[in-house]
């Protein structure tokens, strides 16, 4: 997905990106560099965008594998 970036701002915890339809905004939720996105604005009407959130720690990271695209298909 492309947009158009009219507006940002950043503050202390957190940093928006306005477009035409969208603000997309980034929240700090914890002191270390945990950051929360939402959405406001049009309805995305992307199927195959779906936002969810994942936590984890610091010391199992490494457990987790980073795969392209193409591992799945698309």
């Amino acid at each position: 997905l492309e947009y158009n970036i009219i507006n940002s701002e950043i503050t202390k915890n957190k940093f928006s990106v306005k477009t035409q339809y969208y603000e997309f905004i980034f929240t700090q939720i914890e002191t270390i560099p945990i950051y929360e996105l939402s959405i406001s604005g049009k309805k995305l009407k992307n199927k195959n965008l779906r936002i969810v959130k994942y936590y984890t720690l610091k010391s199992i990271l490494s457990k987790f594998k980073v795969h392209d695209c193409g591992d799945f298909q698309g």
